[in-house]
């Protein structure tokens, strides 16, 4: 009895591993964004939302980046420092995630906290980025063309 016990959780184990990813928000920043055929970025007026925190915000300004596009978002992250829990940043931007015009990921960017660099940082602040400002900038400059 006391050998069944741990190949069934080594069998529990394995078998868990195999299985496909259910949920989309549970992914990497990475993949999920390999996943969208499309991100919605909205700019928001900060000094009169410290937080945005509904969709219903009204954005100063949308861009909509392409799929066509999608991999020079990916390129901004290139020597990105990734960051654990963040608390309280101010949110500048939304940045949605889009797959056949249905959103499944939210992220928001804070572009106050540092000098020189921004916080892309999941809505539910469990892990964010911290890049340079110049790169996202001239992303989001080079997406309005």
């Amino acid at each position: 009895m006391k050998k069944i016990i741990p190949v069934f959780l080594a069998l529990i184990i394995i078998l868990s591993c195999n299985r496909k990813y259910e949920n989309l928000n549970s992914l990497p920043f990475n993949e999920l964004v390999a996943e969208s055929d499309q991100i919605v970025i909205k700019l928001y007026d900060s000094t009169v939302e410290k937080q945005i925190t509904s969709t219903e915000s009204n954005p100063k300004k949308i861009f909509n980046v392409s799929k066509e596009k999608i991999q020079n978002f990916k390129s901004i992250f290139k020597n990105a420092k990734k960051t654990g829990y963040c608390c309280c940043p101010i949110s500048n931007y939304s940045i949605s995630l889009l797959d056949d015009n249905e959103e499944f990921g939210l992220f928001y960017v804070d572009t106050t906290e540092f000098k020189g660099k921004v916080r892309i940082y999941d809505c539910s602040y469990q892990y964010s980025y911290i890049l340079e400002e110049q790169k996202w900038r001239k992303f989001l400059s080079d997406t309005e063309r």
